[in-house]
């Protein structure tokens, strides 16, 4: 614990502890189908995990800019988009948005399937509705 104010990590250690996460998390899932036992890891629903391993160490990464881009969260092989719209509850919308990938649809994904910038032109056209 006194030399928890020193870790760092950088993007492809999160990369790698998610990787290393995900696979227990299917190794476990396995042991669970065949015990008949719905609950995940640790208590958690599954992909949870993985979601709270990234919330959990989100400040400790020195490659800020790098995170929200598709190296770690916006890479389908690693989070799924129901997980990025978990983080984005948890994080906020501005620590998991893309910036330099704004208009590229296989980023800044939400739920609803639109990207961030079809979204916004979404509520602006409601707006503009609404006002007619």
């Amino acid at each position: 614990r006194p030399l928890a104010h020193r870790l760092v990590l950088g993007v492809e250690d999160l990369k790698k502890l998610a990787q290393a996460v995900r696979t227990l998390e299917k190794s476990r899932s396995k042991a669970r189908a065949k015990s008949g036992r719905g609950v995940g890891v640790g208590g958690l629903e599954d992909g949870s995990l993985v979601v709270s391993l990234l919330t959990m160490l989100w400040p400790r990464c020195c490659e800020r800019r790098q995170l929200s881009t598709r190296q770690l969260v916006h890479n389908p092989a690693l989070i799924t988009h129901a997980e990025v719209d978990e983080l984005r509850k948890k994080l906020g919308v501005c620590a998991i948005l893309d910036w330099q990938h704004v208009g590229d649809p296989s980023t800044n994904q939400f739920s609803s399937g639109g990207s961030a910038s079809s979204s916004v032109n979404n509520n602006s056209n409601n707006k503009n509705n609404d006002n007619s």
